[in-house]
């Protein structure tokens, strides 16, 4: 299990930060000998580290699921662009087989 922390904690201030940049990554990952397959995400929409709401996105036989509360959806695709996430700022494009978010 990989996961991309985007809470930050500043120790000398006492202060937790989210950080809204966007990030691109592929649905696989070689480090070494080893590899990984993306099978799900988890997406943080809120302003801050107080507040907000998580999403998930489950990949399972060859479908995405996702799940928002009580309401399950299911694609053959994950978009992430219906997410205003990112602060804000120009969103990478994407090539075929990578997420932004």
């Amino acid at each position: 299990q990989l996961q991309l922390l985007r809470f930050n904690y500043n120790a000398r201030t006492g202060q937790r930060t989210k950080d809204n940049g966007y990030v691109r990554f592929c649905d696989a990952l070689t480090l070494g000998t080893r590899s990984y397959t993306l099978a799900g995400v988890i997406v943080h929409v809120g302003e801050s580290t107080q507040s907000g709401h998580y999403i998930s996105h489950v990949h399972r036989a060859g479908k995405w699921i996702t799940f928002n509360d009580e309401v399950c959806s299911e694609s053959p695709h994950l978009d992430l662009k219906q997410y205003d996430i990112g602060g804000g700022g120009r969103r990478p494009s994407c090539a075929p087989g990578e997420y932004c978010s």
